[in-house]
């Protein structure tokens, strides 16, 4: 449990919050495990209150708040995303550096309903190298030899 004032609003809870996973992180390895995963919940739910890295930084001051390398910070947040699948990872892992830990992770190791939880695709589509020639811009179509229809209808202004 922890204590909070009355007074206090969600940065404020999320603050003790961080202090308790925080201090869990430098017990054994399974209190280390617990409190990791408590700290990427932590850091989700407030990188979802503050997007911006000047401000969450900014919070963490104000609260005194033991600061994290933006690369520590983003793994923490990716295994927010797939607590399971980080839990697994994390027992798998030799390494203590989350930042590590995430760079190291199978890319397809833990599925969730058939999807890997833990591998970040941004919704990008994949393309097949015709598909991607088609989207050379008109300028390096031009440098590349490859005269778009585009091209060869507007003249060239310089």
């Amino acid at each position: 449990m922890i204590a909070v004032p009355k007074d206090a609003n969600t940065l404020d809870v999320l603050a003790q919050r961080y202090r308790a996973a925080f201090d869990k992180v430098h017990g054994g390895r399974e209190q280390w495990i617990e409190g990791t995963l408590e700290l990427a919940v932590v850091m989700k739910e407030a990188k979802h209150e503050m997007p911006g890295h000047a401000r969450f930084s900014g919070w963490l001051t104000h609260h005194n708040l033991e600061q994290l390398h933006p690369n520590d910070r983003a793994a923490l947040v990716h295994f927010a995303e797939d607590l399971e699948g980080a839990r697994k990872l994390l027992e798998r892992s030799n390494s203590i550096s989350w930042r590590v830990i995430w760079e190291n992770r199978p890319r397809a190791a833990f599925t969730k309903n058939g999807k890997s939880g833990l591998r970040v695709n941004r919704g990008r589509k994949y393309m097949s190298g015709a598909e991607r020639q088609k989207r050379i811009p008109t300028v390096m179509a031009h440098y590349l030899g490859k005269e778009s229809k585009r091209a060869a209808t507007r003249p060239y202004h310089s």
